[in-house]
C-alpha cells in the first residue's frame, strides 16, 4: 500500500451529482438572511418566502401565497419541527408562512 494520498477523481464524482443537482429545482439562499434571523431554517424560509412573494405578484397578480408542510417540505426537505420552529422566529418580523 502506497503512502502517497490518492488523488480525487472530479469528473467521475461531478458525473455522480450532475443528475442529483436538480439544477430546475435549486434555492436562492442569502447568508444575510441568517444574520437577520440567526437561524439557518429561518433564513431558508425567508428566502423561499421572499421567492414566492415576488412569484405572486408576477405570475397571479395578487400580494399572498400559502404553502402546505408537504409542500415546504418538499422545496427545502425541512421537518414539520424545523418549519415550526423557522416560521416561530419569523413571527417577530411580522412574517406569516401559512401551512
Amino acid at each position: 500500500m502506497s503512502d502517497e494520498p490518492l488523488e480525487p477523481d472530479f469528473e467521475s464524482f461531478q458525473d455522480q451529482m450532475e443528475p442529483l443537482s436538480g439544477y430546475s429545482r435549486h434555492i436562492a439562499f442569502s447568508p444575510d438572511f441568517v444574520d437577520i434571523t440567526n437561524s439557518i431554517p429561518a433564513a431558508l424560509m425567508l428566502s423561499q418566502s421572499v421567492f414566492w412573494q415576488k412569484v405572486s405578484i408576477e405570475r397571479w397578480h395578487r400580494v399572498w401565497w400559502f404553502k402546505t408542510y408537504a409542500e415546504w417540505t418538499e422545496e427545502t426537505r425541512m421537518t414539520k419541527d424545523q418549519l415550526d420552529l423557522a416560521r416561530k422566529k419569523l413571527s417577530r418580523f411580522l412574517i406569516s408562512a401559512a401551512t
